[in-house]
C-alpha cells in the first residue's frame, strides 16, 4: 500500500541562539513521523551554502513545506531560497531573538510552532533588500548595528549579553548625520539610529516599527534623534510595549522606496535581520510584493 503522506523539508542550525538542537530533532522526529515524511538539511558551517542546499531539494521533490528551524539568520537564508515560489515556509523559533517568527505570531515553545506548521494556513508576505541583500525582519545602521558587530564577536550570546552591550556601549556612541530620501523626498537628520522595517522587531517583543505589516508594500523607517542618558528608560519601555513612535525623539516614514547617504558615503556598518555587516553607501532599500509565502498561526 502507497502511503499518502506528504513530504516536507526541514532546515535545522545545530548552534543558532547558542542553544543545542538535540532536543528539537528529537521531539520534530516523534512528532511528524505519523503526517509526514520528513527530510532534512543541517547548516554546520558558515560558509555553507545553505540557500544553495534547499534550491537543489527543492527543485528534485515535491515538498510540501519546508521549516526554518533556528533563529533569525536560519530564517533569513531559508526564505531566501524560497521567494517567488509556491512553497510556504514554516517557522521552529529556536533563536534567540526570533523577529519573524513573533511578529507572525508564532509562540516559543518547540510543540506550539510545530502544531501551526500541521495546520498548514499559509499567506503571502513582502521582500525587502538593502543593496540587493535580502531581509525579512529590519535592517539599518547606526547603534543597532554598532550593537550588532559587538554581538556578533561575543563568545556567549543571548538576550542578557545583548543588553549588557547595549549598556556598556550606550554612553560612548556618537550620533551621526544622514541625509535620508523617502520615494525621492529628502530628509536631513541627525540620527542614533535608522531603522527601515518590513516586519515590526528586532526580536524578543522588541518593537522598532510598531505600524509595520509585512503586507503592505511599504517600508517603515523609524528615526531616533540624539538622546541623553535620562531618557532611555522610556524609550526602552516604550520600545517593549510597541509604544516607540510616540516618544519625542522617533520620528517615523513610510514608503517603497529608501536611500541612505552619508558624508563621503563610505563603508557603513548596518545589520540585517540580525546579522551585522558593512557595505558600501549609499545603502538602498527596497521591497518586493508579496513575494514568499509562510505559515502563520
Amino acid at each position: 500500500m502507497i502511503s499518502s503522506k506528504p513530504l516536507i523539508l526541514i532546515v535545522v542550525n545545530p548552534i543558532s541562539g547558542g542553544r543545542n538542537k538535540r532536543r528539537f530533532i528529537f521531539m520534530a522526529r516523534k512528532f511528524f513521523q505519523d503526517r509526514y515524511f520528513v527530510h532534512w538539511i543541517f547548516w554546520k558551517r558558515p560558509e555553507q551554502d545553505i540557500v544553495g542546499d534547499i534550491r537543489k531539494e527543492i527543485t528534485r521533490y515535491d515538498y510540501r513545506y519546508v521549516v526554518a528551524a533556528g533563529g533569525d539568520g536560519t530564517v533569513n537564508q531559508t526564505a531566501k531560497a524560497l521567494i517567488g515560489t509556491e512553497i510556504p515556509m514554516g517557522i521552529i523559533p529556536l533563536g534567540s531573538g526570533n523577529g519573524l517568527a513573533r511578529h507572525l505570531g508564532y509562540r516559543i515553545r518547540i510543540r506550539e510552532a510545530m502544531d501551526v506548521l500541521c495546520r498548514e494556513k499559509a499567506i503571502s508576505i513582502d521582500v525587502a533588500y538593502i543593496n540587493g541583500q535580502v531581509f525579512f525582519c529590519s535592517s539599518g545602521t547606526g547603534f543597532d548595528a554598532h550593537i550588532g558587530h559587538i554581538f556578533a564577536g561575543l563568545n556567549r550570546r543571548g538576550p542578557a549579553n545583548y543588553v549588557k552591550s547595549v549598556v556598556v556601549e550606550l554612553g560612548k556612541y556618537r550620533s551621526q548625520s544622514y541625509i535620508i530620501y523617502i520615494d525621492g523626498v529628502r530628509h536631513i537628520v541627525k540620527a542614533f539610529l535608522i531603522t527601515v522595517a518590513n516586519a515590526g522587531q528586532y526580536g524578543n517583543n522588541a518593537w522598532i516599527a510598531p505600524r509595520a505589516s509585512l503586507q503592505d508594500g511599504l517600508l517603515d523607517v523609524t528615526v531616533l534623534s540624539p538622546f541623553n542618558i535620562v531618557q532611555a528608560p522610556d524609550l526602552a519601555i516604550k520600545l517593549f510595549r510597541k509604544r516607540i513612535d510616540k516618544n519625542h525623539k522617533v520620528e517615523t516614514f513610510r514608503g517603497k522606496s529608501v536611500i541612505i547617504e552619508t558624508a563621503g558615503n563610505g563603508l557603513i556598518p548596518v545589520h540585517y535581520d540580525g546579522e551585522p555587516a558593512t557595505m558600501k553607501g549609499p545603502l538602498v532599500f527596497n521591497i518586493n510584493e508579496l513575494a514568499l509565502k509562510v505559515i502563520v498561526p
